[in-house]
């Protein structure tokens, strides 16, 4: 299976450019954080060379600019993270719990391959659009470098002005934004493409089967949640402490950094909704089933005790009706939304810089200060 998970990293040119380093073959999420290491020196040599670690007054140096080491840091778990997410969603399609016994899963690898690899409508137009998307960001970040003072209103270390660190950061934006970027998140698009597919033949096939006792708590279903979600909560926690660290340095929060964690959160909201509306119907059709086959079956041993005279039936009848009860008790509590308790505290945790920047912009008023 991880050579299957590998090739799907090879449908992306930005992951066959890193092979080209001939280091870690098989290993794409390692080729990957070697580039990231590559960039990490270039980065620190142009800003030596420019010296620009540190820069007067109100202009931001190497070191006080948060952002750029978020991108380095998320350009290096990412891949890992991934490789992981879609080795979970094969190992699901292998063999998972919840699915009924002859039924053939495998038909979604092709589905999701073929999204990754763009013969699909579907996926060649997203694949298009997210370039295009980071393109558009490029091109605005290298235009507003050309005059940082008329356009954002004060120096950093990137800028034209600072010739090295200007030219490194136009390769590294463009390989992030307009390659690596896209292809990740064109990957996760295509996962929750076919994780929808997969809901929805679901639920008209009906070949899921809840396990109330299952150890995640939400019948044997969480996972598929999980699959969705987890690759953007370390996307969102660095995302989150990159601004704190902006708070934290220059004391105050401008627009940029509010709007881009108030879309990231609508985003993550968005991954998490997508597959579990549709979960949610597998959901509760699978426990009215089960509970309708719960109290028939005590109904049975209920109309029995009129029947028999015997002790020891009487006895036996009435242990079966209360030895369901818990039964019934623990298939009623399963949850219609799995996790979503999670991803209400991951939204409220990435957004406490804001609220951070709220209070201290409201405390001077409040105090009368």
């Amino acid at each position: 299976m991880i050579d299957e998970v590998n090739k799907i990293y090879e449908a992306y040119p930005v992951f066959k450019f890193n092979k080209a380093i001939r280091l870690f073959n098989n290993h794409p999420e390692r080729q990957a954080l070697v580039v990231t290491a590559i960039f990490f020196l270039l980065i620190i040599l142009a800003s030596f060379i420019d010296h620009t670690f540190h820069l007067p007054g109100t202009d931001i140096g190497l070191f006080e600019h948060p952002a750029i080491w978020t991108f380095l840091i998320l350009q290096a778990i990412i891949p890992f993270v991934f490789k992981k997410a879609v080795s979970n969603f094969f190992g699901f399609l292998d063999g998972a719990e919840i699915v009924k016994e002859g039924t053939d899963l495998s038909k979604y690898r092709t589905v999701y391959t073929k999204h990754i690899y763009r013969k699909t409508n579907v996926g060649r137009v997203i694949y298009v659009l997210l370039i295009t998307i980071g393109l558009g960001c490029f091109v605005w970040n290298s235009f507003q470098n050309q005059d940082p003072y008329r356009i954002v209103g004060f120096d950093f270390w990137d800028s034209i002005n600072h010739v090295f660190g200007y030219w490194i950061t136009r390769v590294y934006k463009f390989y992030l934004w307009v390659l690596f970027f896209p292809s990740i998140v064109h990957m996760h698009i295509s996962l929750l493409l076919t994780l929808n597919k997969l809901l929805k033949d679901a639920i008209e096939e009906n070949f899921f089967s809840l396990k109330p006792f299952h150890q995640d708590e939400y019948g044997g279903v969480g996972k598929i949640i999980k699959t969705a979600i987890d690759p953007c909560i370390p996307v969102l926690l660095l995302a989150s402490l990159s601004v704190l660290s902006a708070l934290l340095i220059h004391r105050q929060l401008s627009v940029t950094p509010i709007v881009g964690i108030c879309v990231l959160s609508a985003l993550f909201v968005v991954v998490y909704l997508i597959p579990a509306v549709t979960l949610r119907k597998i959901i509760q059709s699978e426990k009215k089933r089960q509970l309708t086959e719960v109290t028939q079956t005590q109904n049975a041993f209920f109309y029995k005790l009129s029947d028999t005279n015997e002790s020891g039936s009487l006895s036996r009848n009435l242990e079966t009706i209360n030895g369901l009860a818990p039964i019934y008790k623990q298939i009623k509590s399963i949850s219609s939304w799995p996790y979503l308790n999670s991803v209400i505290k991951v939204v409220g945790i990435i957004n406490l810089p804001i609220l951070m920047n709220i209070a201290k912009t409201l405390w001077p008023i409040l105090t009368n200060k």
